[in-house]
């Protein structure tokens, strides 16, 4: 992953539990999303969850995109830093918030977002959005991307997710296949 966008989706009028806030972390190239609870947006805590959520599974950037202030970047970098390997050599590129031309990629995915967290809630009373977070993220990183052709995932691991369609769409075949060959059976012996 080369160029990848850091923003947060303030959800301090909805919390869930502790967490007043969702990091969300997106690859220009892949559109490759990941999401994650923040209780704040302190650095210790942003670089705490980028470690663990993001740069565990791809490693660190090359560019690293955000609106939140180049000194709030600065440090959630300097933090990360201490606690991951490797040179760091990490471009920062700070724009405006929700601004088209800078933020307009992150816009849509949180767009999508907070739709789908609706319906999610909707459809189950009492809900925190904390529960569907992650089933979210699967599914916007599962679905077809009309800019790269192919799904997210598809980019990012070189294969289609195991999201188990496959598995039974086989057992249905295996099971109209073994329907046919007993009504055959059937019809043989009369």
């Amino acid at each position: 992953m080369h160029r990848e966008q850091l923003d947060f989706v303030d959800k301090r009028a909805d919390p869930d539990g502790q967490y007043c806030w969702i990091g969300h972390y997106i690859d220009h190239y892949t559109k490759f999303n990941f999401f994650w609870p923040q209780m704040n947006k302190y650095a210790d805590e942003v670089a705490h969850n980028l470690s663990v959520h993001v740069f565990s599974v791809v490693g660190l950037p090359s560019i690293l995109q955000h609106d939140n202030g180049r000194d709030f970047c600065n440090a959630v970098i300097r933090e990360t830093l201490k606690r991951w390997p490797g040179d760091g050599d990490v471009k920062i590129i700070t724009g405006r918030p929700r601004h088209p031309r800078t933020q307009g990629l992150v816009e849509q995915v949180h767009d999508s977002l907070h739709k789908l967290l609706a319906s999610k809630r909707a459809d189950k009373p009492g809900s925190g959005w904390l529960e569907f977070l992650y089933e979210i993220q699967y599914s916007l990183n599962t679905q077809c991307h009309s800019s790269i052709k192919m799904t997210p995932f598809e980019a990012v691991f070189g294969q289609k997710a195991n999201d188990g369609i496959g598995v039974i769409r086989k057992r249905l075949t295996s099971s109209l296949t073994k329907k046919k060959l007993s009504t055959c059976l059937k019809q043989t012996e009369t």
